[in-house]
């Protein structure tokens, strides 16, 4: 059975893999300035990809002391916004089987 494989967020390293595999191609790259509230950015660490992982490496003790030292800082500095670059890579493929 074949269908299309559509992907957002892909790491080109996770892209390869999959057109080694001969499942997709790299369609479209993009990029996007974020820049979002302070507050909402500590909030929305357990919801990003790099938040998920880091919990998971730290565990639920490490990553609560990481959270409360990440906003402390914050704090300290006054920050009131977070600004960074999203990167985002599509890709379209046919999955095979």
């Amino acid at each position: 059975m074949q269908g299309v494989v559509v992907g957002l967020d892909i790491s080109p390293a996770m892209l390869r893999r999959a057109s080694d595999g001969g499942v997709a191609r790299l369609v479209h790259q993009r990029e996007y300035s974020v820049t979002m509230a302070t507050e909402d950015y500590l909030s929305m660490l357990d919801l990003f990809a790099y938040g998920r992982f880091l919990r998971q490496h730290l565990g639920p003790t490490r990553w609560q002391d990481f959270r409360e030292s990440v906003a402390a800082k914050v704090a300290v500095h006054g920050l009131k916004a977070v600004e960074y670059t999203s990167r985002y890579h599509v890709g379209v493929g046919t999955r095979r089987g």
